[in-house]
């Protein structure tokens, strides 16, 4: 039975937790009608691989520099420049303090302004960044 449907997804370009979300379903189905020999118990006889958890790809998104010039707002302009330089997530650009965070040559982050509320530190290793730190010298200090 499900050997006919396996082919089918795959052509419509599924994704693995998709087709493994309906064979859980058909699984499901099959035990309600007492028919559980209809279907195979791993997915690894279809030949069903595993899911992917971690992306493979970036989500980032870059706004050119003539885009970001047009920004008046110095803080928005300012946080969009700490996610290109050092890749932060835009909350945590958001919540940034220099008078906290800015040490040199790295960003100092709190945990409260993380993720997973984990402390860290990060390093630009893009000559970019340099440009980020000419423009938070004239912010230092100030919060919004």
């Amino acid at each position: 039975m499900c050997r006919r449907w396996w082919p089918y997804w795959q052509e419509r370009g599924l994704s693995i937790g998709t087709i493994k979300n309906r064979m859980a379903a058909i699984r499901w189905w099959a035990g309600k009608v007492n028919r559980q020999s209809a279907v195979a118990r791993t997915n690894d006889f279809y030949g069903i691989g595993r899911r992917q958890l971690v992306g493979t790809e970036s989500k980032a998104k870059d706004v050119p520099d003539e885009q970001l010039s047009r920004i008046t707002d110095p803080f928005v302009r300012l946080s969009l420049e700490l996610q290109r330089a050092f890749g932060l997530r835009r909350e945590e650009a958001i919540k940034f303090r220099p008078s906290y965070g800015d040490h040199g040559d790295q960003l100092q982050l709190k945990a409260s302004w993380t993720t997973g509320e984990r402390n860290g530190a990060c390093r630009s290793e893009t000559r970019s960044s340099g440009k980020s730190w000419i423009a938070f010298g004239s912010w230092q200090g100030r919060t919004r």
